[in-house]
């Protein structure tokens, strides 16, 4: 996690938008490492535009204990950023909203797929 948080903040100013992400879980059926079979890994694909409003991909395989390390994380960034006084006028539109319960639902299906 560590690697994953100091490779983001390194790069923080060459990905400057969040365009969207696709993941998926699989099993591993077969390693040479017997303690790796029948393993869930989940992987994740994170899109996103540089500063030259380039498309780049970013493709993650993260363990369960990862993966509820980085939800664990962003529900505590939830909870600040929800408990941040804003103003009405700087509310995004409804079609921003819509992404974002979109958003919301699809890590819901995440934490269920990979967690339950």
């Amino acid at each position: 996690m560590d690697n994953l948080v100091g490779d983001f903040q390194e790069n923080e100013r060459k990905y400057t938008n969040l365009v969207n992400f696709d993941w998926r879980v699989d099993v591993n059926m077969s390693s040479k490492q017997v303690d790796r079979m029948k393993t869930p890994v989940f992987l994740l694909n994170i899109k996103h535009e540089d500063l030259k409003k380039e498309l780049k991909s970013t493709s993650l395989e993260l363990s369960k204990e990862k993966l509820e390390e980085i939800v664990t994380h962003l529900d505590y960034i939830h909870e600040q950023i929800s408990s941040v006084p804003h103003d009405e006028a700087a509310e995004p539109d409804e079609e921003e909203n819509d992404e974002e319960e979109e958003e919301e639902t699809e890590s819901q299906q995440i934490e269920k797929a990979c967690l339950g």
